[in-house]
């Protein structure tokens, strides 16, 4: 049978379904009720509906099960040079996914057949991609073949990379030149400087250009993009750009390439020469509503700009679908983020402090509104903490970074956070990473800090201070009585670990709590692997310690190891 016949059977289910409503209605009476009226067959009628059903379900089943296998055959009996060229060219892209030897690439997929080689050079969508360092043949065939399809353009002057030959001096101004008269197609541009032939010419070259249908600008433009200078970019405007990334490029604020950014997704200015001020930063994302990433690294602005303070206090900008944030700018231009941009599924943020006079304060505004942009988050948080920095990691996937500046510990900024939060409906982070490079009070200051409400300890430490086997292993004074450091404690992981620190874990869990120590640790099993880059122990105070468990065995004999070795 094939597909007509599964065509004409169809065509008789059909019929048979419309003979059996006829019948249903012929044979049905009206029957009220308090929820209206309905059909109802009965008598004979009913038993030959219900018996037509059933013929009628076994005929559509072997119908279906028909047409899938003469689908299965059919597609397999069709070899690959016949599928359709649209299915053929979704293979192709497939394959030319990655950049690196792309035309390569092509060109053997050419040589397989006839109808392949022309479908090659008859399908413009495949030779989208082009770069200033092909040699100026390859080059003028892409730009003839891709036709009216918008072109990706890369320009890169490192020698050895993926895009060709370095460029020379003498034929940089050319190449560009051949590649800008097709501006009008740019849909996608990554530049990348290196002090190379084309970091003068550049810069005023982009600067008349009008790219209608650009939607990526990636440029990073070395240490000597334009002598430093400020560039207007693409004068005449790139309305529909999605993607924008400048780095180590001097430009405008009031650029046009920042302007009636309306469709901008993600954009990262990277080592600016130029920071922006309060009121540049609050224009530019004002027009970027539908921004989902922004990522500003500048330096501090020396010249401040005049504000109007009450259009700034009464600004409010919704960013509703971005959920990244990294900010390494002006204090002032932080705080103005972190006050006046409401994000509510921003789930990545980090911020560095700058260094200044005002921040030295622990209780500085700027740290002030730090805490109120993670407060809603602050009960799920996890905080790391090391002699230069500030973790603050959510439970639900959400991610804080608070770098300190270096006159400031972040030990003073933590407990004024921690402070601030008793002062608000929320509760204190539960977990505690430590990271540390040596001796000092740093640790100790840490672990006095939040011995009341930590469940979980990790001490990233290659040397175990001596405070903190005393503070593990010792109870301490508290409110008046005596009691054991962390009482909440349930989890215990040291990173690095020495292995004469071994011996002072079973000193710590024989004076105080239970242990449990999975079977399929890696340590337990081959002691030779010492020292041991991490070991957790699982804490309860509801388990007794008793000598004669496995796992306290295992530990004995582990440390026992340890000595003779």
């Amino acid at each position: 049978m094939d597909i007509m016949e599964s065509d004409v059977v169809k065509e008789h289910i059909g019929q048979a379904m419309n003979s059996l409503k006829q019948a249903a209605v012929e044979a049905a009476k009206l029957r009220f009720s308090n929820d209206g009226f309905q059909l109802s067959p009965t008598g004979e009628f009913a038993e030959e509906i219900r018996s037509m059903n059933i013929c009628l379900d076994v005929l559509i089943r072997q119908t279906r099960s028909h047409q899938a296998h003469t689908a299965r055959n059919h597609n397999a009996a069709l070899p690959i040079s016949q599928l359709p060229d649209e299915l053929l060219i979704k293979i192709f892209q497939q394959i030319l996914k990655d950049r690196e030897g792309y035309y390569e690439k092509l060109s053997r997929l050419s040589l397989v057949c006839l109808h392949w080689a022309d479908l090659v050079r008859c399908t413009p969508s495949l030779w989208f991609f082009i770069c200033t360092s092909y040699p100026l043949n390859i080059g003028s065939m892409i730009l003839k073949n891709s036709s009216k399809h918008p072109l990706e353009v890369w320009h890169n002057e490192d020698r050895g990379s993926i895009y060709g030959a370095a460029i020379s001096p003498v034929d940089a101004k050319t190449r560009i030149d051949r590649i800008g008269v097709h501006v009008s197609r740019w849909q996608r541009v990554k530049l990348t400087i290196r002090n190379g032939s084309s970091d003068k010419y550049l810069p005023a070259y982009l600067e008349k250009l009008s790219a209608p249908i650009l939607e990526t600008l990636e440029i990073d433009g070395g240490a000597n993009w334009g002598d430093g200078d400020a560039h207007e970019l693409f004068e005449g405007g790139a309305q529909r750009l999605r993607h924008l990334s400048l780095s180590r490029i001097a430009t405008t604020w009031e650029s046009k390439l920042l302007s009636g950014l309306s469709n901008l997704r993600t954009l990262k200015l990277d080592q600016n020469v130029l920071s922006p001020s309060v009121p540049q930063i609050r224009r530019l994302l004002m027009v970027c509503p539908n921004l989902v990433k922004l990522d500003l690294h500048c330096g501090r602005r020396k010249v401040r700009e005049k504000e109007d303070r009450h259009v700034l206090e009464t600004t409010m900008i919704e960013l509703l679908s971005c959920i990244s944030f990294h900010l390494f700018i002006d204090p002032d231009v932080t705080r103005f983020i972190l006050e006046h941009v409401r994000a509510p599924a921003c789930t990545d943020f980090r911020l560095v402090i700058m260094n200044s006079p005002e921040n030295t304060v622990v209780g500085s505004p700027l740290v002030m509104s730090t805490l109120d942009a993670i407060g809603g988050h602050f009960p799920d948080l996890d905080i790391e903490i090391s002699e230069s920095s500030l973790w603050f990691r959510s439970q639900d996937a959400a991610f804080f970074y608070v770098n300190i500046p270096e006159d400031r510990s972040p030990l003073s900024t933590l407990a004024w956070l921690l402070h601030h939060s008793h002062q608000q409906p929320r509760s204190l982070p539960t977990s505690l990473v430590i990271t540390a490079n040596g001796e000092g009070p740093f640790v100790e200051q840490a672990l006095n800090m939040l011995s009341s409400s930590i469940t979980s300890l990790k001490l990233n430490i290659s040397t175990l201070p001596h405070f903190a086997i005393h503070f593990l292993t010792h109870p301490h004074q508290m409110d008046g009585a005596l009691d054991w450091p962390l009482p909440s404690l349930q989890r215990l992981s040291f990173k690095h670990c020495r292995a004469f620190d071994l011996w002072i874990l079973v000193q710590m869990v024989e004076s105080r709590l239970g242990c449990s120590v999975p079977d399929e640790s890696p340590q337990l099993r081959d002691p030779s692997k010492l020292p041991v880059e991490l070991l957790e122990l699982q804490l309860s105070r509801q388990v007794e310690w008793d000598p004669t468990s496995p796992a306290v065995k295992r530990l004995e004999e582990l440390v026992r190891s340890v000595w003779q070795a």
